[in-house]
């Protein structure tokens, strides 16, 4: 997916991954991203973060999604890392 854009940052991983499981359910193809050098460092996403990318044209709906799903799990805004 190249004309993937940022749907939004969180803290760790096993944050990410539930959002883009989430978005997969309803036919939005997304994948987390995190320079967390594979998996093996995982501190290093607590100073840069786990994005969530979506294909641009997926952003409004997945916007949509991400905040039906905040409110269904009372996702605090601090585990979100914008």
């Amino acid at each position: 997916m190249d004309n993937s854009v940022v749907l939004t940052t969180v803290l760790l991983r096993t944050l990410g991954e539930p959002i883009a499981a989430y978005l997969a359910e309803h036919g939005i193809r997304a994948f987390v991203r995190s320079d967390d050098c594979g998996g093996l460092d995982p501190a290093l996403a607590f100073s840069r973060g786990v994005e969530v990318r979506v294909a641009s044209e997926d952003l409004v709906r997945a916007n949509r999604l991400l905040k039906q799903m905040q409110d269904a799990v009372e996702l605090d805004d601090d585990e979100l890392y914008e």
